[in-house]
């Protein structure tokens, strides 16, 4: 029997065998997969799709809130707190507007009250010939036994009006006098114009008014005290005062 002679194949450590072929570790190998290579199908997916297209709809803002946005509305519950807001708002304002038409009521009437009852009576005295329009709620306080003054009061006693003459025996030149009285009184509004001078001043919370008129036969003066919370009021009665006020025979004496 003869035997054939048949090669041996020596395989190494660092030899593979697959499929009965044989493969060297230290090379690499070119082993082929079954799996497909990817499709461009993959990009296409990777696209939005028609699904994602209709998220996006959905999720934009709902019809009710668009409209809101449109019409420039506000919603329901900030309409009630506006609404709050402007009805305190329209509270201070009706109280500001109440008080302002109590206000200028109460002046008006008060005007009108003083205009009403302000009318004046003519007072003339016989032994020096000077006459005065005092108003006519004015009532005499004192009655001296001559004729050279006569002091009136109001009817609540908070004023008082004084209209006196005296002879000028020491021949007081109008300077003189006013400067005697200014003396006496520093603190004080005076004015000084020909034969006549005014002043005014305060005494115990009374404002003191004096006009006086010098001539070389008497010396003719009023004076009236009245409250200082009433002087806008006075203000008026003294302007009569000072317009009714007639010295004509001041360059004779009495």
């Amino acid at each position: 029997m003869k035997l054939s002679k048949r090669k041996s194949t020596f395989i190494s450590n660092n030899d593979l065998i697959l499929k009965d072929k044989i493969y060297d570790k230290n090379k690499p190998m070119n082993i082929t997969h079954n799996r497909k290579k990817p499709k461009i199908t993959l990009v296409k997916e990777n696209t939005v799709s028609e699904e994602k297209i209709t998220l996006v709809e959905e999720d934009t803002i709902p019809e009710e809130k668009n409209t809101m946005v449109e019409d420039n509305t506000i919603p329901e519950d900030k309409i009630t707190i506006s609404e709050t807001s402007s009805k305190k708002g329209s509270g201070c304002i009706k109280w500001i507007f109440i008080i302002l038409v109590i206000v200028i009521g109460w002046h008006h009437f008060s005007g009108a009250h003083s205009k009403e009852e302000i009318s004046y009576k003519k007072y003339s005295n016989s032994k020096f010939g000077f006459s005065i329009e005092y108003p006519n709620t004015f009532t005499i306080k004192t009655n001296p036994n001559n004729d050279d003054s006569k002091i009136f009061s109001s009817s609540d006693n908070t004023t008082e009006l004084t209209v006196s003459a005296r002879n000028n025996i020491s021949n007081e030149s109008v300077s003189s006098v006013y400067n005697n009285l200014l003396t006496k009184h520093k603190d004080s509004y005076h004015k000084q114009e020909g034969n006549w001078f005014i002043m005014y001043w305060m005494e115990n919370n009374l404002i003191v008014y004096q006009k006086s008129i010098v001539g070389s036969g008497s010396i003719d003066s009023f004076i009236i005290k009245y409250p200082m919370e009433q002087k806008q009021q006075y203000d008026k009665i003294i302007t009569h005062l000072n317009e009714s006020f007639k010295t004509p025979t001041i360059e004779e004496r009495h």
